[in-house]
């Protein structure tokens, strides 16, 4: 299981620092999403844009270098996701969009599908922090278990903007919300 979390996680936080890191425009989109949160200081957006960006480059590397404990690879991650979540849930507040650069692109969606994707990597980082490495795998499963990991993390950086774009479809012609059944 750690294999899978490992490589899930790596996925998700390399494309996001880089895309955020590497785009001064989603920097800048990024820092002025923090108004969300009730930060309106400039100076305080840019740093905490700064922090989060270092965070998620300081999971990357704690993911990568193997000699590292399992608790230590993969707690900065569960805990980062922690406070991802937490910040959905202050932005949102109870409002049915609010505004994320998660993945260096501005978008706009339900805070529900972020927390589940949010909740879904702190679940696959728990699930790597308390089973644990499986003893001895063979190469193949090895590299399977990374190969899923790695979808998996592709699948959770691609959701969102996929909801975001099926989400005109779910409306009937007058505006209704389509039923999904529940």
């Amino acid at each position: 299981m750690e294999l899978f979390a490992v490589a899930a996680l790596l996925v998700v936080f390399s494309v996001s620092a880089a895309s955020k890191a590497g785009s001064r425009a989603n920097r800048t989109a990024l820092a002025a999403s923090f108004g969300q949160l009730g930060i309106h200081s400039e100076w305080i957006k840019k740093l905490v844009t700064r922090c989060l960006i270092a965070a998620e480059f300081g999971v990357v590397a704690t993911l990568v270098w193997v000699p590292l404990p399992q608790l230590i690879r993969l707690a900065p991650a569960t805990i980062l996701l922690s406070i991802l979540a937490l910040g959905v849930l202050i932005a949102s507040r109870g409002s049915a969009e609010f505004t994320c650069n998660c993945f260096g692109q501005t978008s706009t969606s339900k805070p529900a599908a972020h927390l589940a994707v949010d909740m879904l990597l702190m679940i696959i980082g728990g699930c790597g922090l308390t089973l644990g490495p499986s003893t001895n795998p063979s190469t193949g499963l090895a590299v399977l278990t990374m190969g899923l990991g790695l979808i998996t993390g592709v699948l959770a950086v691609l959701i969102i903007p996929l909801l975001d774009a099926l989400a005109p479809r779910l409306v009937r012609a007058g505006g209704d919300p389509v039923s999904t059944g529940g």
